[in-house]
C-alpha cells in the first residue's frame, strides 16, 4: 500500500472510513502500476541510450561529422520515445513504445566500411576539391598563363601528398580528419592576380623606363635613326595595353616591346660598328691614295713632273671624293682600284712621252752629227 493509504487508515475513527480508503487504494493500483512500468521504461531507455552513444561515439569507421550526426539522430529518437512512454495509457503500450524507441535508437548507429572501403570516396572528395580549384585559378583573367600553371601544378601537388597521407591513416575517422585538415590548403592554392588595371599601369610604366633605357643606350650618333623607331615601338606597346583583356595580353604585349626594343638595340649597335669600320677603311684607303700620289709623282721621268703631276693631283682629288661618297667597302675598294688604273695609265703616258722624247733627241743629235760629217766630206773634195 501506499504510504497516504497507510495514513488514512491510521487516522481512520470507524470501519467505514478503512473500507473506503482501502477501496481508494484498489482503485489506483492501475494506475500505480502504469507509473511503475513507464519509470521503468524510462530508466532502461536511457540505459540503452547511453551503450549507444558509447557505441557511436567509439565507432572509428565513423568521421567526426558522422558522429555528430548519429548521436543527434540517436537523442532525437530517445526524446521522442520518452513523449510516446509518457502518453501511454498501458503498460502494453509503454512496453510497445519502449521496444520501438529502443530499435531505433539502435538503428541510429550506422557503422561504415574499414579505411580501405572508404578510400575511392575520400579520395573523390579531394579530386573534386582540387577540380573546384582548378576551375577557379582558369577562370581568373589577371592570372597569366604561367601563374595558372604554377597554382594549378601547385594544388596537384597537394592533393597527392593529401590522398598519400589520408592512406595511411589508422581508420577512417583518423582519414577524414586529416581530410578535413588537408582541403583548406587546396583551397588556398588560388591566389587572384593583380588587377587588370593595376597590371596595365605597371606594365605601362615598365614600357616607358625601358624605352627611355633603350634610348640612353643607343651608341653615339644613333640617336636620330632610332629614337623614333623606340618611340614607335612604345606607341604600339601603350596601344596593346590598353586593349588588354587578361594577363596573358598584358605579358604578350611586354614581350613585344621587349623583342622590339632589343631588335632596335642590335640594328643601332650594327650600324654604329658599320659605320666605324667604314669611317676607318675610308681613313685607311685615303692614307693610301695619299701614298700612292707622292709614289707615283716620284716615280714620273725626269722632264714629266710639271705635266704629269697635275694629272696624278686630279686623281687623287677624284678618288677622294668618291671615297667621301663610298657606302661600304666594296665601293672604297672600287675607288682604289680606280685610282691606281688612273695613276698607272698617267705614269705609262708620263714614260711613253719620256721615251719619245729622248727617242726624238738622239735622232736629232745623231742627224746632226750626220751633217755636219756630210759637210765636212764636201769640203774635203
Amino acid at each position: 500500500m501506499t504510504q497516504q493509504t497507510n495514513a488514512d487508515i491510521s487516522s481512520a475513527v470507524d470501519g467505514n472510513q478503512v473500507v473506503t480508503s482501502l477501496q481508494q487504494f484498489v482503485a489506483s493500483l492501475p494506475t500505480i502500476a502504469l507509473q511503475a512500468s513507464q519509470a521503468d521504461a524510462r530508466q532502461q531507455l536511457q540505459q540503452f541510450l547511453n551503450a549507444t552513444l558509447a557505441s557511436i561515439q567509439s565507432d572509428r569507421t565513423l568521421s567526426d561529422s558522422d558522429v555528430h550526426n548519429q548521436l543527434e539522430a540517436a537523442q532525437t529518437v530517445y526524446s521522442q520515445t520518452l513523449a510516446a512512454i509518457a502518453a501511454a495509457q498501458s503498460e502494453a503500450v509503454v512496453a510497445d513504445a519502449l521496444a520501438t524507441g529502443q530499435a531505433n535508437i539502435q538503428a541510429a548507429h550506422q557503422a561504415k566500411p574499414d579505411l580501405n572501403g572508404q578510400l575511392p570516396a575520400l579520395n573523390q572528395r579531394i579530386d573534386i576539391a582540387t577540380k573546384q580549384v582548378v576551375e577557379e585559378i582558369n577562370q581568373d583573367p589577371p592570372l597569366s598563363s604561367q601563374d595558372k600553371q604554377q597554382q594549378i601544378a601547385t594544388a596537384n601537388q597537394k592533393a597527392d601528398a593529401l590522398k598519400a597521407i589520408v592512406e595511411k591513416a589508422a581508420d577512417p575517422r583518423a582519414a577524414d580528419q586529416a581530410l578535413q585538415n588537408g582541403l583548406p590548403g587546396i583551397d588556398e592554392v588560388h591566389q587572384p592576380g593583380q588587377a587588370l588595371k593595376n597590371q596595365e599601369q605597371v606594365a605601362l610604366q615598365t614600357v616607358d623606363d625601358d624605352a627611355t633605357t633603350a634610348k640612353q643606350k643607343l651608341p653615339e650618333g644613333q640617336q636620330v635613326a632610332f629614337d623614333s623607331a623606340i618611340d614607335a615601338a612604345r606607341q604600339t606597346a601603350e596601344k596593346e595595353l590598353s586593349q588588354a583583356q587578361n594577363a596573358d595580353e598584358i605579358q604578350q604585349a611586354l614581350a613585344k616591346f621587349k623583342r622590339m626594343v632589343d631588335g632596335l638595340q642590335k640594328q643601332a649597335e650594327a650600324k654604329a660598328q658599320a659605320e666605324a669600320e667604314l669611317a676607318a677603311a675610308k681613313d685607311q684607303a685615303a692614307k693610301q691614295v695619299e701614298h700612292d700620289t707622292d709614289s707615283a709623282k716620284k716615280a714620273l721621268p725626269a722632264g714629266q713632273v710639271s705635266q704629269f703631276a697635275q694629272n696624278i693631283d686630279e686623281a687623287r682629288q677624284v678618288a677622294e671624293k668618291d671615297l667621301a661618297q663610298a657606302q661600304n667597302a666594296d665601293e672604297i675598294q672600287q675607288t682604289l682600284t680606280k685610282f691606281k688604273q688612273t695613276v698607272d695609265s698617267v705614269q705609262e703616258q708620263a714614260e711613253a712621252k719620256a721615251q719619245a722624247e729622248a727617242e726624238l733627241a738622239a735622232a736629232k743629235s745623231q742627224a746632226v752629227k750626220q751633217v755636219e760629217h756630210d759637210a765636212d766630206s764636201t769640203k774635203q773634195a
